[in-house]
């Protein structure tokens, strides 16, 4: 895992990687905080680390970094840890989540309109006080891949429009030991069309059939 050390500006909400964050900085710690981070170049990110307060711990007056629209007077100078108790890290949730900067704009009063976009989780791992404002040593959350689910089995679909049917099951009733019914039998050959014989005429009667034919005379010779 790697860490490393981030601005930290506590909440009372949660930020999540890819949702847009809008802010109203007017403390003067977090003032400090953005001055800082509009001196690295544009085209570095400006990352910082929001960290959401636990319910009940918050002693400060006001939410820390949230807007005010109400509060006219200038905001008194506070400590850096002031609000969050002797021991900071105590307060704030151990997940955050690294805010990238993309739009850091200066008010003629002196406060910050700030528009973030959550980056990456991150696990607090210490709190440090000793500078204008709160910093922290992070390291990144390995983001788990979500659950796999079985593949459903599509149901039985109708192909009567491409030509083909579902499968039909037998109406014979399943019984143990049941025979099924025996397959009608076809045919091997086809069958022979009727054929008729014609007997030819015989001009000889056959023998013993009681008729003769009748024989031509011959004509008489003439001996000398």
């Amino acid at each position: 895992m790697t860490t490393a050390r981030l601005p930290l500006f506590p909440l009372n909400a949660v930020l999540f990687p890819g949702l847009v964050l809008p802010l109203n900085v007017f403390e003067e710690r977090y003032r400090a905080m953005m001055r800082e981070l509009l001196k690295s170049d544009e085209d570095e990110p400006r990352r910082f680390v929001v960290v959401a307060i636990r319910d009940g711990r918050e002693t400060a007056v006001t939410g820390t970094g949230m807007p005010d629209p109400v509060a006219s007077a200038p905001p008194a100078e506070r400590a850096p840890a002031e609000g969050f108790g002797p021991d900071p890290i105590q307060t704030f949730h151990r997940v955050g989540c690294i805010a990238d900067a993309a739009t850091i704009r200066e008010r003629p009063d002196g406060s910050f309109e700030v528009l973030a976009t959550g980056t990456t989780r991150v696990r607090l791992l210490s709190v440090d006080a000793s500078g204008p404002y709160l910093s922290a040593e992070v390291e990144e959350v390995a983001e788990e891949p979500p659950p796999r689910t079985r593949p459903t089995r599509p149901g039985p679909s109708r192909r009567a429009s491409c030509g083909r049917s579902a499968p039909t099951r037998s109406v014979w009733p399943e019984r143990p030991n049941a025979r099924s019914p025996p397959a009608p039998s076809c045919p091997t050959t086809p069958p022979s069309s009727p054929t008729w014989s014609r007997r030819p005429p015989s001009w000889t009667s056959p023998p013993n059939s009681g008729c003769s034919r009748p024989r031509t005379p011959r004509p008489a010779c003439a001996r000398s």
